[in-house]
């Protein structure tokens, strides 16, 4: 008797431990289906060189944290150089970081975001040192 009880114990004992692990644990979370990488234009072409940003639930996010990324480098650069638009521009495309988003999804398309455009658009945009006059 005191072994069937014991058994008993033991098997009740192990089924609340499954389902406290399965409520803890929840059921099996969807992978975001946005995934930002970075590529080093200065090591352009160079795979080991990539690293990932962060995996994201919605495009606009996705799109946020790659501009967020060009704009932190543009501005480091601007601070007390103020360099024309084009150094800027040439300098990104030399040395900056190139975010671009990924899905593993094939029912979901890929946003459309370019780096090189943005920072263009930023650089020439609300970034852009105003020329100075020819002097005579």
């Amino acid at each position: 008797m005191l072994k069937n009880w014991f058994g008993e114990w033991i098997w009740r004992l192990l089924d609340r431990w499954k389902s406290a692990c399965i409520r803890r644990d929840g059921p099996k979370a969807a992978k975001p289906p946005y995934t930002v990488l970075v590529d080093d234009n200065y090591h352009y072409m160079d795979e080991s060189e990539r690293y990932t940003l962060g995996a994201f639930t919605s495009a606009e996010a996705a799109i946020e944290a790659c501009k967020r990324l060009v704009d932190d480098f543009l501005e480091a650069r601007c601070k007390g150089l103020a360099p024309s638009s084009e150094k800027l521009y040439e300098h990104y495309v030399a040395f900056g970081p190139d975010p671009f988003i990924v899905t593993y999804d094939p029912g979901i398309p890929e946003p459309p975001f370019s780096a090189w455009e943005y920072a263009r658009e930023q650089c020439f945009g609300h970034l852009a040192k105003p020329e100075e006059p020819e002097s005579k």
